[in-house]
């Protein structure tokens, strides 16, 4: 890295950690000829006095906390030999309590790369736990080795705060160390260092497997919030004091939590000699994950805990007293309709046996995916839930009510759940859970989500109203109810409530909701048109129709377990006032609209995965068109509103639309049960990408008052326009059509020298421009089909003479005949 990046690199960082114009120290511990270390208040001069000895030196660091003016010496803003330094007097006020997550590994050695992974994913995997418990975001550094979290305080530098800062990372490191990455609690002294971000650790000697690594911040929230001193108590309050009692026999605490069912999240070694326990789930709630603890001190004594906010005072007598030993007992429960299973429970415990007997005629299964779930009778309905979800539990705590006038305990009902989650994952049957929309081999189902749990069954032969649908469907947070279809309607009056610029546009909006009415895939349906164009209404309307919800739209998610998380809990995905669609999720929306599952890191873990697997109807709406990219392109429904003159009052609109919703809705049935009677009778010439979608929206044609072949001719010109907006955007895409003119063949380096030479500067300097032979080649490969299209031939091949080489030709078509 050149000098001037890196002085740019580590002001950046300094200007993170530094309040302006405040006095800090740079220090250089391990410098030749001795340590170096100068006061600084120029950011400027502190980050070329960085970048100078950068990568030249183990290790250059800053004092975190601000330092008292009057107490320190001459500010020259260099460095210089000296052999003193910050101490934690000459600190004015805490500012930063720094967290450091550091491999353990022979010292004076630097981490290997799994090593270093690891400590970056458990500081994410603090910084989320954090974040639940209703800390703000910290910063995120990779300090070369391992992770650091850098959280804003504001602390006198006294005596209690030493204290209070100190227990923090000592509740810390009993939360978050491992066996493998250890937190050092011993970080909380007032002149504490911490590396300069930018700058190379070079601790130990440069190995394949232990390579030297720059120091960065990895993610600096938009705006930083101080940690007020109310958290930080209530997290030191609960911190374990060290027992002085040695009892007489050292109890095994692993095996008094095996016989208790207590499962273990890890157990690593704690406080010198000591040794710690993570449960999995908290005994006094299970909803606090990974924030229980048991430790055994060097001296044999015990104590509990959980490090929860709402959890605070309990401790290891309280633990105690919720288990006794087990004896053996067997406690009986199992499927309906199948041979009982049996649990060993505590002994005494009656309310575990009780909640058994109460719920024995629970219908358990289990998802393809191996999800535990139960059907359990509301009223006159059944419901569907997760077997760890909070109704599930509520209901258990009523049912027990019920029969007892008392509440049973957090543990058995937990025992029970986890009985009833085992049951159902080994020995019963695999059925599917549906989210909104389900088929059945000729039958279809769409869940009204009403209280009664009603759903719609539509087939060849007509829709009706279900009270007991033969399809499961779970329902989620926001998920609104739709109203109760009624016969007679017309699917035209829906074109009331849009504004569209033609009967075509009209025909692919319909005929692309008719699709999400259906198992995928689904086309993306793309809307866009100038301010005051109605777009947000128009996505609202095609959600509300089949799929309605408290949050209707959405703004662009951040990553992928975002969407991962709205795509799992939603049926109908609808992005709202989108400005542009990035490259990683244009692929993702490929993936919804055709199929293909995506997964990310499950939260609290290191190895477990989250997959989805599935398609959903998907809708982008933007003043631009939004979709740029050909394999995105191919699989939409591209529509431009027009400017609207003549508002309506919103509330006269939605109004008017809810009175109307249960007419369109049944005449939207009545469409779906056309198109299936005509389905087998459709025979396209050609098909499309989008396949699936072409016959269904063609056997529609009838039901829609559409002639044969409507369909495909609107959808033929909606196609032309998304290939031209394909070559529109591509910066080549011009210069490739006419290169086809006289024909070329080369190699794809030859292709960009011929490019860079044909293009103009402004041309070139867009973000798009291909910057080598292998992006020119994978963006030449997805425009294709665009130029294709547009009469122009793209191939690739090997030389047969040097198979290591590729070629590529580019022709206009000849016309056939």
């Amino acid at each position: 890295m050149e000098f001037r990046d890196r002085v740019k690199l580590i002001k950046k960082t300094l200007s993170v950690l530094l309040e302006p114009g405040s006095i800090s120290e740079l220090r250089i511990p391990r410098a030749d000829g001795g340590p170096l270390v100068g006061l600084f208040d120029d950011v400027n001069e502190m980050a070329a006095a960085a970048a100078k000895y950068s990568g030249k030196v183990p290790g250059i660091y800053v004092p975190l906390n601000q330092l008292t003016p009057s107490g320190t010496t001459a500010v020259d803003n260099k460095l210089s030999k000296a052999a003193s330094a910050v101490r934690d007097a000459d600190i004015q006020r805490r500012r930063w309590l720094p967290i450091d997550f550091d491999p353990v590994r022979p010292s004076n050695t630097s981490s290997t790369d799994a090593q270093h992974e690891a400590a970056i994913a458990l500081a994410k995997e603090c910084r989320d736990w954090l974040r639940n418990q209703g800390w703000p975001e910290p910063v995120l550094a990779d300090s070369g080795n391992g992770a650091h979290l850098l959280l804003p305080i504001d602390l006198p530098n006294d005596g209690m705060s030493d204290q209070l800062v100190r227990n923090c990372l000592a509740a810390m490191a009993l939360r978050f160390s491992t066996g493998t990455v250890a937190l050092d609690s011993g970080n909380g002294n007032a002149s504490r260092l911490t590396r300069v971000y930018g700058t190379m650790n070079r601790k130990g000697n440069p190995t394949a497997k232990r390579p030297h690594r720059r120091s960065r911040l990895l993610k600096v929230p938009d705006e930083l919030h101080t940690v007020g001193v109310e958290l930080l108590n209530q997290f030191a309050a609960a911190l374990p004091l060290v027992s002085t009692e040695k009892p007489a026999r050292p109890m095994d605490i692993a095996r008094w939590l095996a016989a208790c069912n207590l499962l273990v999240a890890f157990d690593a070694p704690w406080s010198n000699g000591g040794h710690k326990w993570i449960l999995s789930e908290c005994p006094w709630d299970d909803s606090h994950k990974k924030s229980a603890f048991v430790v055994q001190f060097r001296n044999g004594g015990i104590a509990a805990g959980c490090l929860h906010k709402s959890c605070v005072g309990n401790n290891w007598p309280m633990l105690r007293a919720l288990y006794q030993r087990p004896s053996g007992t067997l406690i009986k429960s199992g499927c309906a309709g199948e041979s009982e299973k049996t649990l060993p429970v505590a002994q005494g415990s009656a309310q575990t046996r009780n909640l058994l007997t109460f719920a024995s005629d629970l219908r358990l299964f289990s998802t393809p995916q191996g999800e535990s779930y139960v059907t359990f009778q509301v009223g006159n309905h059944g419901e569907n839930h997760r077997i760890e979800s909070k109704a599930f539990k509520q209901w258990l705590h009523l049912n027990y009510f019920r029969r007892t006038n008392a509440s049973p305990r957090p543990h058995a009902v937990q025992e029970v759940m986890s009985h009833f989650d085992a049951v159902a994952r080994y020995d019963c049957q695999r059925e599917p859970v549906f989210l909104r929309v389900a088929a059945d081999r000729e039958r279809f189902f769409l869940d009204l989500c009403d209280e009664q749990w009603r759903a719609v069954e539509f087939s060849r032969d007509g829709w009706k109203v279900v009270k007991d649908p033969a399809t499961k469907f779970r329902r989620l947070p926001g998920m609104l109810s739709l109203p109760t279809p009624v016969r007679g309607g017309d699917i035209n009056e829906l074109s009331n409530f849009l504004n569209l610029r033609s009967r075509g546009d009209w025909t692919l909006f319909v005929e692309t909701l008719l699709a999400a009415l259906f198992p995928g895939p689904y086309p993306v349906l793309g809307i866009h048109g100038e301010p005051g164009s109605a777009k947000s209404t128009t996505s609202r309307i095609f959600r509300t129709m089949i799929d309605p919800h408290v949050s209707a739209s959405r703004a662009m998610p951040k990553d992928i377990r975002d969407l991962m998380i709205m795509a799992n809990n939603g049926w109908v995905l609808s992005f709202d006032n989108l400005s542009h669609v990035p490259l990683w999720f244009s692929d993702c929306l490929c993936r919804l609209s055709t199929g293909g599952g995506f997964s990310t890191r499950e939260i609290y873990t290191n190895s477990d995965e989250v997959i989805f697997d599935g398609q959903r109807p998907v809708i982008l709406n933007g003043i631009e068109e939004l979709a740029t990219r050909t394999d995105l392109l191919d699989r939409s429904v591209l529509l431009d509103l027009p400017v609207i003159r003549n508002w309506k009052e919103e509330r006269t609109f939605w109004k008017e639309f809810e009175a109307a919703h249960p007419r369109l809705l049944g005449a939207l049935l009545d469409v779906a049960v056309s198109a299936l009677r005509n389905l087998q009778s459709v025979q396209l010439t050609e098909k499309p990408r989008m396949a699936d979608f072409a016959v269904l929206a063609t056997a529609a044609e009838p039901a829609l008052g559409l002639s044969t072949g409507a369909f495909m001719e609107y959808y033929a010109r909606n196609r032309q326009s998304a290939n031209a907006v394909a070559l529109e955007v591509s910066p080549i895409a011009n210069i490739i059509s006419n290169m086809a003119e006289r024909s070329w063949h080369g190699t794809a380096e030859a292709l960009l020298e011929r490019l860079f030479r044909v293009a103009d500067e402004e041309t070139r300097k867009r973000r798009a421009w291909p910057k080598n032979a292998k992006v020119l080649s994978g963006m030449l490969r997805r425009l294709a089909p665009a130029l294709r299209r547009a009469g122009v031939d793209v191939k690739f091949w090997r030389d047969q003479d040097r198979l290591r080489t590729r070629r590529i030709s580019i022709e206009r078509q000849r016309s056939k005949g």
